[in-house]
């Protein structure tokens, strides 16, 4: 988040300065469309950083967890995080299996959950602030 935050502060004062000075060089219509341009260009730069490190949370309750922990460690090289649940509505004893991952990984994930425990409830999050070992350090 760093990096973003300082790259995206230099690009915005420095168009800025450019934006201020079409005003004076210009007229006060050049420098309106130019401060158009660079908030268009703002927002484009900070989603296209931020989609970069986009990353999938996946939230996966089932009965078994083993074979798709196994799946997650072995063949994506992935580690997972796994809780016991208890259903609201149907009171009974369910796994939760919360794990992170790029985003082609989570292609397979979903794949592998959905044949062969097709019974599993999975909610998909999108994030682009994970922290933590195989991700990105506290700095």
């Amino acid at each position: 988040m760093e990096h973003r935050v300082c790259l995206n502060k230099m690009i915005v004062v420095f168009m800025t300065v450019i934006v201020i000075s079409s005003c004076f060089v210009f007229d006060i219509q050049t420098g309106l469309f130019s401060l158009t341009g660079l908030l268009a260009k703002s927002l484009v730069i900070d989603n296209v950083i931020e989609s970069i490190n986009r990353c999938k949370v996946f939230l996966i309750v089932c009965d078994d967890p083993d074979p798709i922990c196994e799946f997650i460690y072995r063949d994506l090289k992935r580690s997972a995080t796994v809780y016991k649940a208890h259903g609201a509505f149907t009171h009974n004893q369910k796994m939760i299996i919360m794990s992170v991952m790029k985003r082609g990984q989570a292609v397979q994930l979903r794949n592998f959950v959905k044949r062969y425990q097709p019974g599993a409830f999975i909610a998909i999050v999108n994030s682009s602030e994970i922290i933590g070992k195989g991700f990105r350090g506290l700095n």
